[in-house]
């Protein structure tokens, strides 16, 4: 991933750590940047920071359904 002065990040599909990315409902977390990027349809990506609102914990995704849980109280995003 790339960031550019205008603050937006450019991800390469090409590059296996985004792999996941190349289809639709899929979903990567971490990397260099501290956030959860998932894909929404074939040409829409959603970026959300990797912290939580709350208490400012490190999230991250844990299961098979791309579910996003804070460790520190258990919320689902």
């Amino acid at each position: 991933a790339v960031a550019s002065a205008s603050g937006s990040v450019v991800v390469d599909l090409g590059r296996e750590e985004f792999a996941p990315l190349r289809e639709k409902g899929s979903a990567v977390a971490g990397g260099e940047f501290p956030v959860i990027v998932t894909r929404v349809d074939e040409e829409r990506f959603v970026a959300f920071r990797s912290e939580c609102t709350h208490w400012s914990c490190a999230v991250a995704l844990v299961d098979a359904k791309r579910i996003v849980r804070c460790p520190c109280h258990t919320s689902r995003f």
